[in-house]
């Protein structure tokens, strides 16, 4: 099968990649990424806290140092690249520029043609490097891509990671949840659902069958009717929140952070490269 068909067959789930994070001394964990169609070529996302070896943007902001971490890019079950994601005291990834000013976006980019010099040996792999990437205009037979939907609390979602570090026969896995809170033009909001490790950086997209809603002067219509599964991208899962309170006192809640799919293109056209 073609990248070509596998896109127009899996849709966004064609664009995920699992990542194995390797800290050294069988010490490790796994995280999601995703490509995108970016303005200036293919980019895997994921969350910045992937790539740091689970320091988060505030405390390396606050001076915190990166925990050393090997990552292995896997795709539709095949290791297609493996990376340390500092090199010479520089990231390879990008992030935002201010994340203060963010609300500490939690996002990285990493552009495919700066990850070919890690590329694993081998043609197993090369679908993945000619993946269009999430964004690339799509309808086929039987699934369509779209960004006009019709959104709002209660809406059901899909994140596609790997919970628990788990997979299904090489593909990643549909968390079910819903929309929990979101303002439109807000850097992120929020998803309810059973999320958990192994998700972070995942796509997360709205799915309707038979067609989609979309609102049109305060109507709701349905929209191709003749199309069985549709699509909108969504966004980056980055992790849950945690209860207020002092850090002894904190516990992760059902509610998930999702960073929009206009923070994810930002920070990969506009981003900065970390520095040790």
């Amino acid at each position: 099968m073609s990248c070509d068909e596998i896109w127009k067959e899996k849709g966004v789930l064609g664009c995920v990649v699992q990542l194995a994070l390797n800290f050294g001394q069988s010490r490790w964990g796994v995280g999601a990424g995703f490509v995108v169609a970016g303005r200036k070529g293919p980019f895997v996302a994921t969350a910045f806290h992937n790539l740091s070896g689970g320091v988060s943007v505030e405390e390396r902001k606050a001076g915190a140092h990166p925990n050393p971490v090997q990552i292995e890019l896997y795709y539709e079950g095949r290791e297609v690249a493996k990376f340390m994601p500092y090199v010479r005291q520089r990231s390879l990834f990008r992030m935002q520029d201010h994340p203060e000013e963010a609300g500490w976006c939690d996002v990285a980019t990493l552009s495919l043609s700066a990850l070919t010099e890690w590329k694993t040996k081998g043609e197993e792999g090369e679908l993945f490097w000619s993946c269009p990437g999430i964004g690339a205009d799509l309808e086929s037979r039987d699934y369509a891509l779209r960004d006009d939907m019709f959104l709002a609390a209660g809406r059901d979602a899909l994140v596609f990671g790997y919970p628990g570090g788990r997979e299904y026969f090489g593909d990643p896995i549909g968390v079910g949840c819903k929309i929990a809170s979101c303002g439109g033009r807000e850097p992120q909001f929020l998803l309810c659902g059973p999320s958990s490790a192994g998700c972070s950086g995942a796509p997360v997209v709205a799915r309707d069958f038979g067609g989609y809603w979309h609102k049109r002067e305060g109507i709701l219509e349905r929209k191709s009717p003749h199309v069985p599964i549709v699509d909108q991208w969504l966004g980056l899962y980055s992790g849950r929140l945690e209860t207020v309170g002092s850090p002894a006192e904190r516990d992760s809640t059902q509610i998930g952070v999702v960073w929009s799919a206009q923070s994810v293109q930002m920070v990969a056209s506009a981003g900065t490269r970390d520095s040790i």
